[in-house]
């Protein structure tokens, strides 16, 4: 019976170091996802808590939201982009020098971020043109909730042609927008929309 019981205990004792060792795997991975996760909350706290955009661009978002019947809020901010993307960034639009969010706690609320110096470094006609095309994306998203392709990227160019000069989105585009093919379809469209307005 104490054999038993020493030979059970050793079982239970092996049992219990198998448990913790086939566990050990799963709680790494959950650190780690969990790790992720504050960092992407310590960077949205970075984004959201370091800047606001100027008033006539927190006008004209509301303006156009009005005119649309968007229900949602649009908050737009200005953040460090940088810390997100690391050293590497590159101030290009590809490189996210405006983003789209809606929070998925939030369904009634979009943000825009900008990039701290991509905001100052353009004009106010240039603001105006980029958040005009942010909104055409915003409208999409509101209404289909799906990501946009090369085709919404000319339809937004097209929206916000009724906002501002086709020259001012041409501009943005030949100094920021980084993939050549798009840049050079883009360029073409609005071209066009010069030409017929």
């Amino acid at each position: 019976m104490l054999q038993n019981l020493k030979t059970n205990g050793w079982f239970l004792l092996f049992a219990f170091i198998a448990t913790l060792v086939i566990q050990f795997p799963s709680a790494l991975v959950f650190y780690k996802v969990s790790e992720m996760h504050n960092a992407i909350l310590h960077y949205q706290n970075d984004i959201f808590v370091s800047g606001i955009a100027d008033n006539s661009d927190i006008e004209f978002i509301n303006q156009l939201r009005r005119e649309w019947g968007l229900g949602q809020d649009i908050k737009i901010l200005v953040g460090p982009y940088k810390k997100v993307y690391g050293d590497n960034f590159r101030y290009r639009l590809e490189r996210r020098l405006v983003l789209i969010e809606q929070p998925l706690s939030a369904e009634e609320l979009f943000y825009v971020l900008f990039d701290k110096t991509f905001y100052r470094e353009i004009g106010q006609e240039e603001h105006k043109g980029v958040l005009a095309h942010e909104m055409y994306h915003i409208l999409s998203l509101a209404k289909e909730k799906t990501k946009h392709d090369m085709n919404e990227e000319i339809e937004a160019d097209n929206f916000a042609v009724k906002y501002v000069a086709a020259d001012v989105l041409i501009s943005l585009c030949q100094k920021y927008e980084g993939n050549e093919i798009r840049k050079n379809e883009r360029i073409k469209n609005l071209e066009k929309q010069g030409v017929a307005s």
